[in-house]
């Protein structure tokens, strides 16, 4: 029988697990038992309400999370949404920059305050990682089972494929991203700060710990903080693994990116909205109806079911309220309303298709601008 070789890395991995994870829950348990009276402070239904607050932030962000982070990842890693490199390079922003950054920019020109708002910043703070855990696992399913699911029933057999060997990363990501929110109470003071008060469970075991200065009521109120860390990391770990091996195959190919033709740009700017927003950037989009082409941006969210007949006024409130707003053309500038069907008749791109999108009614100070020709770019 072979001998095990030791393992010096893995040994010392342990020891750091004993001494940084474990031994801090040795030393709550001690003061525990030195003070058993403290367990007390779990009776009090103030501190129950603040941990179901705190159970209710962290699902609402993971759930926000997983909503935006999931199709986020999957169209810039496994399409040809366009720059589908740099969106997912970019993606990352709301991660790096830090959440009170983000809170600070967003409390400017959003009026939302307190539970809602917190649980968007959070979650938007988060969403990367849903995105990055996504991403991995979508570019790991084998071509010759995306190959064999589009000629059994076209791309909607692709997509039901697809989903059960992404979904244990998804989840994984948004147990993660419910981890982070549960820890965060700098965030939620701030909202406070700015709004109606909207305490949560970490906001109390501070305060016990640093102004009454009781450690260990402190660490008797941290205890279901622990078991709710516990109860998401385990599963959170299990899903990542789980979701390496459900889509790794012997002989691996490597997925081509999939084509989603006229989506594409939809597709696009669903990405770049996310990455405006996390970043910061109000989005004033200013568009129109087809014309010369066969479908418009604003076909397409009157496809989606956004209200592009809103005034300007209307818009403008929208705007400086909720950071992103639909600007439609024909309303922003009546004199277009009148050759949109000579344009429409003649079928031909003109000068108007370049004119049309500078003319953005909310004085945007950047913009991003579609041509119809590459020449008019050089």
């Amino acid at each position: 029988m072979k001998t095990p070789r030791f393992d010096p890395l893995f040994a010392l991995a342990i020891a750091a697990l004993a001494l940084l994870g474990l031994a801090p829950l040795g030393i709550m348990g001690w003061r525990l038992v030195a003070a058993p009276e403290s367990l007390q402070v779990l009776e009090d239904p103030r501190v129950m309400s603040l941990l179901g607050r705190t159970l209710a932030l962290g699902l609402s962000v993971a759930a926000i999370a997983g909503l935006v982070g999931a199709p986020f990842g999957f169209l810039v890693a496994r399409t040809n949404v366009p720059l589908g490199k740099l969106l997912g390079a970019l993606g990352l922003l709301p991660f790096l920059i830090p959440p009170l950054f983000l809170a600070t920019t967003w409390t400017q020109v959003w009026d939302l305050r307190g539970a809602t708002m917190t649980a968007l910043l959070i979650g938007l703070s988060n969403t990367p990682i849903v995105a990055l855990f996504t991403a991995k696992a979508a570019g790991r399913i084998d071509a010759r089972r995306e190959e064999a699911a589009l000629l059994a029933g076209g791309r909607p057999a692709v997509f039901a494929m697809t989903w059960p060997l992404i979904a244990p990363a998804v989840m994984a990501g948004c147990a993660f991203a419910f981890l982070f929110a549960i820890h965060d109470f700098a965030l939620p003071d701030y909202v406070s700060s700015v709004g109606p008060k909207f305490n949560v469970f970490a906001d109390e075991v501070f305060a016990v710990w640093v102004v009454d200065q009781n450690a260990p009521e402190a660490v008797a109120t941290g205890i279901p903080l622990v078991l709710l860390t516990l109860a998401a990391l385990l599963p959170a770990l299990l899903l990542m693994r789980r979701g390496s091996m459900a889509t790794i195959e012997g002989n691996f190919e490597a997925p081509k990116p999939m084509d989603l033709g006229a989506a594409r740009w939809p597709a696009f700017l669903f990405c770049g909205a996310f990455v405006v927003a996390g970043a910061g950037i109000p989005v004033a989009k200013h568009g129109n109806r087809a014309a010369t082409s066969r479908a418009g941006s604003f076909d397409t969210l009157e496809a989606l079911g956004v209200r592009i007949d809103l005034s300007v006024k209307r818009c403008g409130e929208i705007l400086e309220s909720i950071g992103i707003a639909p600007f439609f053309a024909r309303t922003a500038h009546p004199a277009f309303r009148h050759l949109a069907p000579v344009r429409a008749e003649i079928g031909v791109r003109t000068l108007l298709n370049c004119v049309g999108p500078l003319l953005n009614p909310a004085g945007a100070r950047c913009q991003i601008v579609g041509v119809f020709s590459r020449s008019l770019v050089e």
